[in-house]
């Protein structure tokens, strides 16, 4: 079981693969759109300060005053 769950994870070599099947998700489904911008929301809030300490690497945009 653990061995097919591995398959389905995103990983240095997959990501580009990943991202790009969420961004066709997103453009074919408004509610999955929904989905992953509260997702991604989710993970970057948390990020701290990985994204600068003004978040101005965020990259849902620059989130400097």
């Amino acid at each position: 079981m653990r061995e097919k769950m591995a398959k389905r994870k995103a990983t240095a070599r997959n990501i580009s693969i990943v991202l790009s099947r969420i961004q066709k998700q997103c453009a074919d489904d408004v509610d999955d759109a929904s989905f992953w911008a509260e997702q991604v929301n989710r993970i970057c809030d948390g990020a701290g300060d990985f994204f600068g300490t003004e978040g101005q690497n965020d990259p849902r945009g620059d989130q400097r005053d």
